[in-house]
């Protein structure tokens, strides 16, 4: 079957803060922590999702699905910038998504790096 990209949740703008992706990533992360199908999350960063969903599905098949959430266009800020976005995603989460009365952990973020090479597209993955 494999990793299904779903673009629902991609921002179609180009020019973001990395706050402003942050806190899309934050709602993304609510939304789909409220359907109840998931249990965990990844936060990654590649140049190619066909390729990146491939590699994932070989090495973690309970993966289902992952959402692009943003492009950076190299022109407009430099891949080191890019990167270290990655890596305060994942350090902003890194906690998983908190539900806000129960305060139980309704998904877990899988992350077990700071981040990798600069790339230019900051996706999540959920299984």
């Amino acid at each position: 079957m494999g990793i299904q990209i779903n673009d629902k949740y991609r921002m179609n703008i180009s020019v973001y803060t990395h706050e402003q992706v942050l806190g899309h990533l934050d709602m993304v992360l609510k939304a789909l922590a409220s359907k109840g199908r998931y249990t965990k999350f990844y936060i990654g960063i590649t140049n190619n999702l066909a390729v990146r969903a491939s590699q994932h599905e070989r090495k973690s098949p309970d993966y289902k699905e992952m959402y692009p959430i943003y492009e950076e266009q190299e022109m407009i800020v430099a891949q080191d910038s890019f990167h270290n976005l990655e890596r305060d995603a994942i350090n902003r989460f890194r906690a998983g998504v908190i539900h806000p009365e129960t305060r139980r952990v309704m998904l877990r973020c899988a992350n077990s790096q700071e981040g990798s090479v600069a790339k230019n597209w900051l996706y999540v993955l959920v299984g």
